[in-house]
């Protein structure tokens, strides 16, 4: 499992994050499961150097929860699959993304805390 958060350094940021979706997590792009966390991990490996996140906004409501933030990186390759067969220059790349997740809330959980 290699999905930590951006410029995390604690071994276990990836079980933390996993922990926060629901074993029948949908992903309504692909279609896939949780597994799908892999597959876009492995892009953005393959992909892009020197990434990083800024966090711009989160904001919620009885059951959405709205995450806005910019993605920097430098380009080194062409995992993802909309970059197959483009040159690969080396250049820095930004965009901002906004992810929806619908929650369900069965109890809160500290991260962190064993």
């Amino acid at each position: 499992m290699h999905w930590p958060p951006v410029g995390s350094t604690t071994p276990c940021a990836a079980t933390h994050l996993l922990s926060l979706f629901a074993p029948d997590f949908y992903d309504n792009v692909s279609g896939r499961g949780l597994d799908i966390l892999d597959v876009v991990a492995q892009w953005y490996d393959t992909s892009f150097a020197d990434r990083s996140a800024e966090l711009h906004e989160v904001l919620s409501s009885e059951d959405r929860v709205m995450v806005w933030y910019t993605f920097r990186g430098r380009r080194i390759g062409n995992g993802f699959p909309r970059l197959h067969g483009r040159r690969i220059e080396g250049r820095p790349v930004a965009w901002d993304q906004v992810h929806i997740f619908r929650v369900r809330r069965v109890g809160c959980r500290a991260l962190g805390r064993a």
